[in-house]
């Protein structure tokens, strides 16, 4: 399992994004769980789901990933490691309440780390979003704690502030149980995503 976890490159990405978070972000206490985690030794998903890609990801990814290395060198072998994972990816839409085609079409998440992804590290979860231009992804809540690496432009909101764009590069912090959202402008809206404990 080791092998096929170098081979499709979630040992080396996890390495890099570790390596991204002591550089750019040393000291933030809200990634301590995520750091301890990423520490460990990525163990074996049996069985391991399908790929699936989206029409979302088809369209938007690629650009969402170069305008992420373009704005900031130091998400570059992220951003670059990323699309390695890829093709090995299982993207999901994620269930809406009431239909909304604009919001279906135009979103997509894959989980790298836990659950339906690619490898365990302990009770982490590590997941990515993608949102086309225009499209929000719906107010939401869960218990753990989650922690956005920010890869791309985008604006988000959390309950008690007005919305503010983080920038690539920045972190967004939602304690467990505080509602928020993110949403795109004129550009795709891409995040990793970090949850500690029980699942999305």
């Amino acid at each position: 399992m080791a092998d096929s976890l170098d081979t499709i490159g979630v040992t080396a990405w996890l390495r890099d994004l570790s390596i991204y978070l002591d550089a750019e972000h040393r000291g933030c206490e809200a990634l301590d769980a995520a750091r301890a985690a990423l520490a460990g030794v990525p163990g074996p998903v049996a069985p391991r789901e399908a790929p699936r890609t989206s029409d979302t990801v088809e369209a938007w990814l690629d650009d969402a990933l170069h305008r992420a290395a373009a704005a900031d060198a130091a998400l570059a072998p992220l951003a670059a490691g990323f699309a390695r994972l890829v093709p090995a990816l299982r993207w999901y839409r994620r269930p809406t309440d009431e239909p909304d085609p604009a919001f279906e079409q135009g979103h997509a998440n894959a989980i790298v780390i836990g659950g339906a992804g690619l490898a365990t590290l302990g009770t982490m979860i590590v997941g990515v979003s993608l949102l086309a231009p225009g499209i929000a992804y719906p107010v939401h809540r869960h218990p753990p704690d989650e922690v956005y690496v920010v890869m791309s432009d985008g604006q988000w909101w959390r309950d008690g502030t007005a919305w503010w764009t983080p920038g690539p590069g920045a972190l967004v912090h939602n304690r467990g149980g505080e509602w928020h959202a993110m949403r795109a402008a004129a550009t795709p809206l891409f995040a990793v995503w970090f949850l500690t404990g029980a699942g999305r």
